[in-house]
Parts: structure tokens; C-alpha cells; sequence
């Protein structure tokens, strides 16, 4: 149906909905899933951008889903990627292009509009910069 969809991951709740939910989807479908960690980068002193977890716990985290994916029967591979914070969807959208995906999908605290433009919303930023489909799925137990 798509070919290839990407899912932008995390370590939260919403992020382990949306790989469920292209879990199913890829199984009905036959595509390809794409498990994307973008670490976001921040300022730390004098050492400069540093992200909040080392990239062997990025890699173990995104082969336990790609595993997961692949064990129920999906085809499944993981990228791992480091953006600024205020990049990441961006990043996710340029890792989307590079694989010729056709979807994006991505969990949401499902945070208000305000709140997104004041705090920043990776799931935001998706949706307004993307140029293919994105399914955005909301946690609602936020």
C-alpha cells in the first residue's frame, strides 16, 4: 500500500502506540516499516551538543522494537539519527525521504495547538513540514 513506512520513535507511551499501530498495518499491508530514534541534541556547557543517551542504548532500544516488529511477521529495519531538539522532525522527515517511504507515522501527547508552538511538538513539526501522508496517533492516556 505504501511501500515503506517510516515511525518515529521515543521512549514514551504514545511512540510504542504508534509502532503497534504500523505493526498491524504493515502486517495487512505487506510494507515495509522503518523504525527511526532521532537523539536530540542539546547544549551542555563548554562540550557542546550532547544527546541524553548514549548511542548503544539508542541501538538496543530501537533493535528490541525492530525485533519485536520482525518476530510478528513484519519487515522491519532501525535507523538511528541525531538531530538539534528543534530539528528532530525535520531529521525524521529527511530519514522518510531518503528511504523513499510513503507514510510517516508518529505518537502525540496530543498537547493543544498554543502549547505545541510555546513548547515545541515533534509530531508538530511533522505534519507542517511533510510531504507525503502522516498518521499521527494520539495517546490519550496523557
Amino acid at each position: 500500500m505504501f511501500g515503506r513506512i517510516v515511525v518515529g520513535v521515543d521512549e514514551s507511551n504514545h511512540a510504542s502506540r504508534a509502532v503497534e499501530t504500523v505493526r498491524l498495518l504493515a502486517k495487512a499491508t505487506g510494507d515495509r516499516v522503518i523504525v527511526v530514534h532521532v537523539q536530540g541534541l542539546g547544549n551542555y556547557g563548554r562540550g557542546g551538543p550532547m544527546a541524553d543517551e548514549t548511542v548503544a542504548q539508542a541501538r538496543s532500544f530501537v533493535d528490541e522494537l525492530v525485533a519485536g516488529l520482525r518476530e510478528s511477521g513484519v519487515d522491519a529495519e532501525g535507523v538511528i539519527a541525531s538531530a538539534d531538539s528543534d530539528r528532530i522532525g525535520r531529521s525524521l522527515l529527511g530519514i522518510a525521504k531518503d528511504h523513499d517511504a510513503g507514510l510517516v507515522a508518529i505518537g502525540t501527547r496530543g498537547r493543544s495547538e498554543a502549547t505545541a508552538l510555546v513548547l515545541g511538538s515533534v509530531a508538530h513539526e511533522v505534519i507542517h513540514e511533510a510531504e507525503l501522508p502522516v498518521l499521527v496517533l494520539r495517546d490519550l492516556e496523557a
